[in-house]
């Protein structure tokens, strides 16, 4: 995210910032008034429907996201794990 911060030219005008350990500890100092947060809408979904938070649109910041797929290790695996895993793969 500070890549993209940075590219974005916003970096640079940030006076000050915390990193926070969880998710539930920046929702609960952005609820206190601490600040404003980048964070996944899946996150978020319950204080926005309660209008705890609202959204902001942010233009011209493109960001991607790595996301790994793990499956816990098994001797025998089920056909419907390795069509899965094959869909995924796009194989």
């Amino acid at each position: 995210m500070e890549n993209s911060l940075q590219e974005a030219g916003v970096l640079k005008k940030i006076q000050s910032s915390l990193e926070l350990g969880s998710v539930q500890s920046i929702k609960s100092a952005m609820e206190a008034g601490l600040g404003v947060s980048i964070l996944p809408k899946l996150t978020v979904e319950k204080e926005l429907a309660y209008g705890m938070m609202k959204v902001v649109t942010v233009n011209d910041l493109k960001r991607t996201r790595d996301l790994l797929m793990v499956r816990e290790p098994q001797r025998f695996r089920k056909q419907v794990v390795r069509d899965f895993v094959a869909f995924v793969r796009g194989s």
